[in-house]
């Protein structure tokens, strides 16, 4: 069929092109030819998919979008959409914004800066293997640790600027004290000793 303009074809009919023959556009380098078991489109140039401007590109039900030798594709099961890869997802963006829930089953590696505007909840251990700061210098926040009964814990006052334990403390180790205040009783179960032989210190009562 030659034709200098459009080629009219009447709705109802199809265009029936055997297999293995090509429908060319142009010259060879594109193409759209089937085997009867693959369709296959071959562009020596990009492929634009133009929808119309309030339509979209369709992809099926349980159909994915196939990039290279199939290790990577996109796939919906109408719930759900997976993103299937053998090696890394990468998103190049300035500003990646999610509206829903992060479910993350492996390891986050965050290279930069992790910024929350509201509380963080650990339902599991935490570990830090750097240096933990709370604040910066001359303007604190409250720490609180709480214990496993009722109404004791640590907590660091910023406000007062002052350790508050509310309970037993057991220090192990040498503590080395500049000033002690004692407001309460004091209990030695064990000896007390001034100074060491050939040293010692006035001690009044």
């Amino acid at each position: 069929i030659a034709s200098d303009g459009a080629i009219n074809l009447t709705a109802g009919t199809d265009v029936v092109i055997p297999t293995n023959v090509g429908l060319h556009f142009t010259d060879t380098n594109e193409k759209i030819e089937s085997d009867g078991t693959d369709l296959t489109i071959n562009s020596g140039r990009k492929i634009n998919l133009t929808p119309a401007a309030s339509g979209d590109v369709h992809i099926p039900v349980n159909i994915g979008l196939v990039f290279g030798d199939g290790g990577e594709h996109i796939e919906t099961n109408n719930t759900n959409l997976t993103i299937t890869s053998g090696g890394n997802v990468v998103v190049a963006a300035t500003t990646l914004d999610l509206n829903g829930t992060l479910d993350v089953s492996g390891t986050a590696l965050v290279t930069g800066v992790l910024t929350t505007t509201a509380a963080t909840v650990f339902n599991g251990g935490t570990q830090s293997n750097g240096t933990v700061t709370v604040g910066v210098d001359d303007t604190g926040y409250d720490v609180k640790f709480f214990g496993a009964t009722t109404g004791k814990s640590l907590l660091w006052d910023e406000s007062a600027d002052s350790l508050i334990v509310t309970g037993t403390t057991t220090l192990v180790g040498t503590t080395n004290l500049d000033a002690v205040d004692i407001d309460g009783a004091v209990q030695l179960d064990a000896a007390f000793t001034s100074g060491v032989d050939g040293q010692g210190y006035d001690t009044k009562f």
